[in-house]
């Protein structure tokens, strides 16, 4: 059987956890510094769904690039109503006709 991906929010919460100690900021200064709330910090860091804005401000703050936050992260590990569909997967009838390709 297949080993289960991890959930994509709290790998990032991790990576971005692993990027602020790094840089040896705690949750504290690193909210202080994004203009963020602390338990902002805290929640994302600990799997919660963060804001596109949020996110760009926390790594611009920590010199890190979005696309290392996100590399390797599979977004079909999500569970539920927040996973998404593959395009290969979607039901014909969402298609306009002169767009499917066979």
């Amino acid at each position: 059987m297949p080993e289960k991906s991890i959930d994509p929010r709290i790998e990032l919460g991790r990576r971005l956890a692993a990027h602020r100690n790094a840089r040896k900021l705690t949750v504290d200064g690193l909210a202080a510094v994004a203009n963020l709330d602390v338990s902002n910090i805290r929640k994302i860091e600990a799997g919660s769904n963060p804001r596109l804005v949020t996110l760009l401000k926390i790594a611009g703050v920590l010199e890190v690039d979005l696309a290392e936050l996100f590399r390797d992260i599979d977004p079909y590990a999500l569970e539920g109503g927040d996973r998404p569909t593959k395009v290969s997967e979607v039901d014909e009838r969402f298609w306009r006709p002169r767009d499917r390709i066979a």
